[in-house]
């Protein structure tokens, strides 16, 4: 098993964002935009950890922290798949290929 840490992750998601908006993906970028914001989220202290101090530094996310934001935003899609079949509307080409693009990161992840 190879040896990586969450910042390397997170690395590599912001790189593949840049890339995608150079690209002028907008599914990749709407969907690694939305997994940065999560991260970017997870990491915020919240007030009551603050205890009057107005400059703290970030939390630090781990692998299964990476790793629960992806199969959370999985999830989401998979939630809206469901409202679409039960609906008795065709599931849109956008929510497979957005679960595909999470599903390949999760594995990512999961891989360390």
């Amino acid at each position: 098993m190879n040896s990586i840490d969450s910042q390397t992750i997170e690395n590599r998601l912001r790189k593949d964002l840049l890339m995608a908006r150079k690209e002028r993906d907008v599914l990749r970028t709407e969907v690694l935009q939305t997994l940065v914001t999560a991260l970017d989220n997870s990491t915020a202290v919240s007030v009551i950890e603050r205890k009057g101090v107005t400059e703290v530094p970030r939390r630090q996310v781990s692998l299964q922290d990476i790793k629960g934001i992806i199969e959370k935003e999985i999830t989401e899609i998979h939630v809206a798949m469901d409202v679409f079949e039960k609906s008795s509307h065709s599931i849109p080409m956008e929510f497979k290929s957005r679960q595909s693009l999470l599903q390949k990161y999760l594995d990512y992840v999961g891989e360390f």
